[in-house]
């Protein structure tokens, strides 16, 4: 008699949940990550725009070690959001947690911060820096100036499209100190369009006055 084979238990893996940070951005300096120079391309052409999205805080009403942040919500928070109104502000209480900051950036990155025992302006100091932030990783710059694309011509300078007479030239030299007469706008170039549109109806009119 064959014996009945029990069947094997598969439990599923349970997700792994990602950090909320990133180690290497809080880490010695051997272990961060370099690279070049990055912000939101928008910004510059326009208005500033804060990449700060979102920031919770969670916090307990009772626990001592959250005291610093409680301070700061009853004195600097409603400050805080007036001057920042395009960054949405999250209190959360709970039941004797370790206080924590979570920002929240446009470009999706989330950074955590222990907030653990800190004092009212210290909160407020790492705030302000969070605000300023870009929400890229903390690393060690390559170079301090980058482009994606670099030009054939090489790095401009003041000298660069300067006539070829100039170099042997006696300085100084009139003409190149004479100020440019600025752009016309279009509104005066219209107004010049008239003026010869009308002339020309009084020569029309009028041939004597031609001679």
């Amino acid at each position: 008699m064959a014996s009945k084979v029990r069947p094997r238990l598969i439990i599923p893996n349970r997700p792994v949940a990602k950090p909320s940070h990133s180690i290497e951005s809080f880490g010695p300096e051997r272990f961060q990550r370099s690279g070049y120079i990055k912000n939101a391309y928008f910004n510059g052409l326009g208005r500033f725009v804060s990449q700060l999205q979102r920031v919770t805080l969670k916090f307990c009403k009772i626990g001592g070690n959250a005291r610093g942040l409680r301070e700061f919500i009853e004195l600097d928070v409603v400050n805080f959001c007036r001057k920042n109104p395009g960054i949405v502000v999250y209190l959360k209480p709970r039941f004797k947690p370790t206080p924590v900051m979570v920002s929240e950036y446009l470009d999706g990155s989330r950074h955590w911060l222990n907030i653990r025992n800190m004092e009212r302006l210290h909160i407020k100091e790492w705030l302000d820096f969070y605000v300023s932030r870009s929400g890229q990783p903390i690393q060690k710059f390559i170079k301090p100036n980058h482009t994606d694309w670099p030009s054939v011509q090489g790095v401009w300078t003041p000298f660069l499209n300067v006539p070829p007479e100039m170099n042997v030239a006696e300085l100084p030299v009139e003409s190149r100190g004479k100020a440019r007469e600025p752009h016309i706008s279009a509104s005066e170039q219209l107004l010049r369009l008239q003026d010869q549109v009308d002339n020309l109806h009084i020569l029309k009119e009028h041939p004597s006055q031609k001679e």
